[in-house]
């Protein structure tokens, strides 16, 4: 009983992998990169320069989309920003959604990061 358990999760985790990085392959910017961890179900999204962690994550809460901030999980504040998601208590059907909404605020964030609105132009 217990080792068919195991099995069946270790499947359920890899199905719920398996979508998570092909939804962000799919969704994410080309300038964001991600872990493509080989098991387990956490996934690190690393974020592009001038977008902040922490309100990313006040976006996508509005989206009832749950990430981690993970500048509280080191001691050191040198790690750059970036959210860690978790897959295991997350539906399959919502984790492609889940991602889809991470990359428009994502993208929501680089937009608004590049607006000078003393000068009404593009900070590029």
């Amino acid at each position: 009983m217990f080792h068919y358990h195991i099995q069946r999760a270790k499947e359920v985790y890899a199905t719920k992998l398996s979508l998570a990085t092909d939804a962000c392959k799919t969704y994410l910017p080309l300038d964001v990169h991600y872990t493509k961890p080989v098991s387990g179900f956490y996934l690190t999204i690393f974020l592009p320069e001038r977008v902040k962690a922490e309100r990313l994550t006040c976006m996508l809460a509005e989206r009832d989309v749950q990430v981690a901030d993970i500048s509280r999980m080191f001691l050191s504040h040198n790690q750059g920003e970036a959210i860690r998601i978790s897959i295991s208590q997350v539906d399959q059907q919502y984790i492609s959604e889940g991602i889809f909404h991470i990359a428009e605020c994502i993208k929501a964030l680089q937009q608004n990061a590049t607006f000078n609105p003393l000068s009404l132009t593009s900070i590029r």
